[in-house]
């Protein structure tokens, strides 16, 4: 009888502790709570009458860049922010927390955003960032630490894009292109890239379709990752391949357009289309 007597003694002592830890009114449960989204837009046109360039810098952000016939260039911003809210102050404050610059001076248009806060998480925050370009815009410079680029349509441009954790996908593009990647995958699905084009990563993967320029020089490194290369089946080319080639679907001769591949820790894949 007294065991008895003891063992609901202690689950009637095990229920008061569990459901005094439960009490909200202790404080320790009072940041608990489900995160929103909230999300402000905002856009900025610039008028172009003349040939221009363009310079991009983000420390997080989604970019998708599209043609337009307009003789304008065109943002268009969202902010997005995920936080457990107590008030319409807090939600103002953090949009703050986006410092957005956008301005256009000699020959060049300027769009630079950083999040001051130091705790970048783009689960939590992020831009996202629609750009319409004119077709007189000739030069595309991106920096961008974290997030994705989408370059849709047909762009005749150059690009310089510096990346650090973030991909880029360039769906058809005519021009030059330099590109440097830390941890960032580049996947271009078509167009003729100029004489010089040169892709190096460090760590990330190159998936590279395109037309080359006759005579031209063309360089494709990454340290660890894979190459993808495919080219035209009537292409005549000169091949330097550094590393592990699993495919190559071309005769190498010793023609005028050289192209250079080097991963030191992936594959090789050279392939023809028609």
């Amino acid at each position: 009888m007294e065991k008895r007597k003891s063992r609901i003694f202690i689950i009637i002592f095990i229920l008061i502790i569990f459901f005094t830890g439960c009490d909200n009114s202790s404080g320790h449960m009072g940041h608990i709570g489900i995160k929103k989204e909230s999300m402000s837009f905002d856009e900025k046109i610039f008028p172009v009458d003349a040939p221009l360039d363009m310079e991009i810098i983000s420390d997080v952000g989604n970019i998708e860049i599209y043609n337009w016939d307009e003789d304008s260039v065109k943002f268009e911003m969202i902010k997005r922010i995920k936080r457990v809210y107590n008030s319409e102050e807090d939600i103002k404050s953090e949009y703050e927390k986006f410092k957005i610059i956008t301005e256009r001076k000699e020959g060049k248009i300027y769009f630079k955003n950083e999040y001051t806060d130091k705790k970048i998480n783009i689960l939590d925050q992020s831009l996202d960032l629609k750009i319409y370009i004119s077709k007189k815009v000739r030069n595309i410079k991106i920096s961008l630490e974290l997030g994705k680029i989408i370059i849709h349509d047909d762009l005749r441009c150059n690009i310089f894009a510096d990346l650090n954790m973030a991909n880029m996908e360039i769906k058809n593009m005519e021009g030059l292109i330099e590109f440097r990647g830390d941890m960032s995958n580049i996947k271009i699905l078509g167009g003729t890239l100029y004489d010089g084009s040169n892709i190096k990563i460090n760590m990330g993967n190159i998936d590279v379709k395109f037309e080359y320029q006759e005579g031209g020089n063309y360089e494709f490194i990454t340290k660890t990752g894979n190459i993808d290369l495919h080219l035209s089946e009537n292409s005549k080319i000169n091949l330097d391949i550094e590393g592990y080639v699993q495919k190559n679907e071309f005769e190498n001769g010793n023609f005028p357009t050289k192209i250079r591949l080097k991963t030191d820790m992936g594959r090789i894949c050279i392939n023809k289309y028609l």
